[in-house]
Parts: structure tokens; C-alpha cells; sequence
């Protein structure tokens, strides 16, 4: 759960502008959980005339892709902002619906300043933070598979811990429990083997620019390739001393990602994966 409240930016769904997102808020995984004729309505409202030609009555894919899918099946710009109105799968700060819940960016809880970002939430005992291992100095963390790595904290500038952090990239919060039996990082296979989503089912989306995602569909585990299937691309923290690497990128504005320029701002309204229930209190 998020253990910080914060204030919506712009309207969205049941949210107006300035509305109070409570702290305590679930934090849900990385997947929507299909788009049926139920989210017709929706759907026409993020601009597309015919619903049906984003239907997936399955679920599972991660919201990167459904957003991009959204878009360039529905032929439009999405999401976008339209005077105090934001267009998205979810708001602008990474969640909706009336029971609020999160699936990426918790843009609204922690301000982009200073040096490591401050806390958000909590899952299994170990803190969640902002995004930046020093926004300052436009460094970002290498994490593990599960979102985690070990260093100082705000609250323990002294001491390495093992803590999460926010990416723009899927799983976006947390993919599993860490830190591992032994107590170290956790590696994409480690991962992969926890959940029985993770059968290696292979499905792939390649989008308008030519990027080719490789998916199984509910499987949380990522490779540095952003695939969570098929041959594993380990993921740097597993193979170097330093916890954080310098981006050449300019921080972007909250609730960006690196999806081909099209934000990819979390969430399923209709349901969706709850991390919290999955049974990987440790690993």
C-alpha cells in the first residue's frame, strides 16, 4: 500500500482536479485485465470510435502495451491532456477508480527534487521510493527483477538496505518480493520461477516505430530487454558494485515513459493483477 496521501492533477474519471488520494492506497501490478463490449463506453470516451478493435477478453498484457495499442488502433493520441481533463488507461498520477488504487508513476506523492527520491509505500516490510537514486544529478537505480536494490535510504543515509523504487518501465513498482533467500538481488530466472504465470507462453506487439514487445501474459518478470519471456537478458544489478547509473535523458514530466514517446501511465480501471495477493513473501 502507498503510505503518503497526495492531490490529483487533472480530471479523470471519478477524480476532479484536486481531489485527495488517501494514503493506504493499493498498489496493483503492471496488467490490465482485458477490454470487453462492459468498457465500451470507456473507451469511446479516450476517442475511439469503435471499441471493439481493442477487445481483449483475456488480460495480462502490461500497460505499456495496451496503451500503445490503444492508440494506434483507435488512432489517437493517448494519453493526452485536454484543457483540466487527462485521456488515459489511468490518471495522471498512476491510478483511478473511486476504491483508488496504483499502477505506476505515483507522480502526485513525491515531489522530483533533491537527491534520493522519497518514500511512497510499502510491500512485504521493505519501503517503495520515487523513481531517482539522485535526482540531481540524473541518476537513476539498477534494480533487480523484483524493483529492489540495496542502498541508503532518506531514512537510513548511512546504511545500505534493500528498498524498492518506482520505474516508468514495467513491472513499475514492484515484480516480486526481494531480496532473494540468500539475501541478495534477484535475477529475471529466479523471478520467472516464483509464479506459474511465467510458463513461457510467448506473445509479442510490435509497435508503429518498429519496437517488438515479447510477452507472457500475468508474468511480472523483465529482462533488461523489457521482455518477460523467452531467452533472459540479465539485468545489470545482478553484475555490478554500483547501485545507480547516470540517464542522459532529461527527467521527464511524471507519468512519461519509454514506450516510443508515448506515455504509458498505468492501470486497468476494471481490475487487474493485485501484486499484494501474489504469494511471494519471499524468495
Amino acid at each position: 500500500c502507498t503510505t503518503v496521501a497526495g492531490a490529483e492533477v487533472y480530471d479523470h474519471e471519478l477524480l476532479k482536479e484536486g481531489d485527495i488520494i488517501a494514503a493506504n492506497s493499493h498498489i496493483f501490478g503492471p496488467f490490465e485485465a482485458g477490454f470487453t463490449s462492459n468498457q465500451d463506453f470507456i473507451i469511446e470516451d479516450w476517442g475511439c470510435s469503435d471499441p471493439s478493435v481493442v477487445y481483449d477478453a483475456v488480460g495480462g498484457r502490461d500497460i505499456r502495451i495496451a496503451t500503445l495499442e490503444v492508440a494506434e488502433k483507435c488512432n489517437v493520441e493517448f494519453p493526452r491532456i485536454e484543457g483540466n481533463t487527462y485521456y488515459g488507461v489511468v490518471g495522471f498520477c498512476g491510478g483511478h477508480t473511486g476504491d483508488y488504487h496504483f499502477h505506476q508513476s505515483f507522480s502526485c506523492l513525491y515531489e522530483e527534487t533533491g537527491s534520493h527520491s522519497s518514500e511512497v509505500g510499502i510491500a512485504a516490510s521493505h519501503k517503495i521510493y520515487g523513481k531517482w537514486e539522485d535526482f540531481e544529478n540524473t541518476m537513476l537505480p539498477y534494480l533487480d527483477a523484483c524493483g529492489g536494490h540495496f542502498g541508503p535510504t532518506p531514512e537510513s543515509p548511512s546504511e545500505s538496505i534493500y528498498h524498492y523504487h518506482v520505474q516508468d518501465s514495467p513491472p513499475y513498482s514492484v515484480g516480486c518480493y526481494g531480496p532473494s533467500a540468500d539475501g541478495g538481488l534477484v535475477s529475471v530466472q529466479t523471478c520467472r520461477e516464483l509464479y506459474d504465470r511465467c510458463e513461457g507462453t510467448e506473445e509479442t506487439f510490435t509497435s508503429s516505430d518498429g519496437t517488438t514487445y515479447k510477452y507472457d501474459r500475468f508474468c511480472p518478470c523483465y529482462d533488461a530487454n523489457g521482455h518477460s519471456v523467452g531467452d533472459i537478458a540479465e539485468l545489470p544489478a545482478l553484475s555490478t558494485n554500483e547501485i545507480s547509473y547516470k540517464t542522459t535523458l532529461a527527467p521527464p514530466p511524471p507519468g512519461a515513459s519509454d514506450s516510443g514517446g508515448t506515455a504509458a501511465v498505468a492501470g486497468s480501471w476494471f481490475a487487474a493483477f493485485l501484486l499484494m495477493l501474489v504469494h511471494v513473501a519471499g524468495v
